[in-house]
């Protein structure tokens, strides 16, 4: 799309990252060719389509329309690492079905400009913007639903929302594991990160071993080097047979370069699931990824209202935790009531089917118990 284009003079030049933001978060042909005509008229940075109207140009926020009803609160869903809507679109779908009030999706507008910010502060700075675009809708009252580093965001703008004076009636938190190391060493980073693309680097050809050696030797680095895995430790990891065998999965894709790592991953997303994405797509997602993980270090000042947490009740070994670990973090945060709630699935494939059929009815029980 992007080149053909750039090959008609009556069009002007569409960035890559530009339409790719587009069709990740509206991914129809309408909105596609809508996207283009206004194009021709306005900015790129005024295209941006948000909700309830176009914000001015400080905002980086996409808010996406599901659903609009009459009645009930307004229910928000955040985007998680890669800044997108991709991940809830099954979930979204079980939600409009349920009519309980109207939806929208918060998403990243642009990704080179939320990746500029600084990591320590992204999460308050984002949950500003956020907050402000939410209470431009009118609404009164609100549902927030975050998962993964959306949970964070989730908390810090229902925060604002309530000192301006709108009743949060749920706040919902989706398995949010602390997260208290941080990350610099780029075949880590994409360890974490293939699993969004629903491959494993095995099917990207770098090597099978065991999980829990994998989870072993992540492990093994965070005692070795604390609160920072510094680039270049991955290779090093070692020690006894299942160690070893991680460690040469490094050593495999340390062999080759970044770009052609990244190309075997879109072909093996191609050849396991038939989707083609570009070498350009993972790269951007990787990108936002990273700076997702690296905001994901962050506590939350108390919050003074409740909080349902929904708590995946299968480990997910890349990223090593307990559940005691996990609910000492948000009993710490939660000043009010922090209702458990164990959910089938791990990190991942909670937000699937058949799991996210009984993810959406959990997050509708306030609503349909009445």
């Amino acid at each position: 799309l992007r080149d053909k284009l750039a090959e008609d003079p009556e069009h002007e030049a569409i960035p890559f990252d530009a339409l790719l933001r587009q069709m990740l978060n509206y991914p129809t042909v309408a909105d596609l060719a809508e996207f283009i005509r206004s194009r021709r008229q306005v900015t790129e940075r005024e295209s941006v389509a948000v909700w309830p109207g176009k914000q001015d140009g400080s905002s980086n926020a996409v808010l996406i329309p599901y659903d609009s009803a009459q009645e009930g609160p307004l229910r928000v869903v955040f985007h998680a690492v890669l800044g997108t809507m991709d991940i809830f679109r099954p979930l979204l779908s079980h939600l409009q079905a349920q009519k309980t009030g109207s939806i929208v999706g918060v998403a990243i507008a642009d990704m080179e400009k939320y990746c500029s910010l600084e990591p320590s502060e992204l999460i308050e700075t984002v949950a500003d913007d956020y907050a402000e675009c939410l209470l431009a809708g009118g609404h009164s009252e609100m549902q927030l639903i975050g998962y993964s580093l959306g949970g964070l965001i989730a908390v810090e703008v229902a925060r604002r929302l309530m000192e301006r004076g709108i009743q949060v009636v749920d706040l919902v938190l989706i398995d949010i594991p602390p997260i208290f190391t941080e990350v610099d060493d780029d075949l880590l980073v994409e360890t974490l990160f293939v699993p969004n693309l629903n491959i494993t680097l095995a099917q990207a050809g770098f090597g099978q071993v065991d999980e829990n050696d994998l989870a072993r030797g992540v492990m093994k680095l965070v005692e070795q080097h604390g609160d920072c895995i510094p680039q270049g430790a991955a290779v090093t990891i070692g020690g006894d047979a299942g160690l070893d065998r991680v460690g040469e999965l490094f050593r495999n894709m340390a062999a080759v370069s970044k770009r052609e790592r990244f190309a075997a991953y879109v072909c093996a997303k191609a050849k396991a699931t038939g989707e083609e994405m570009p070498i350009e797509m993972a790269e951007g997602l990787c990108q936002v990824f990273r700076q997702s993980f690296k905001a994901a270090r962050y506590t939350p000042l108390p919050y003074m209202g409740d909080i349902r947490f929904l708590l995946a009740s299968e480990p997910f070994l890349f990223l090593p935790r307990t559940d005691d670990t996990t609910l000492a973090f948000w009993q710490d945060v939660c000043l009010g009531e922090l209702e458990v709630t164990t959910i089938a699935g791990n990190h991942f494939s909670c937000m699937v089917e058949p799991n996210a059929s009984k993810l959406a009815q959990l997050l509708a029980a306030p609503f349909t118990q009445k």
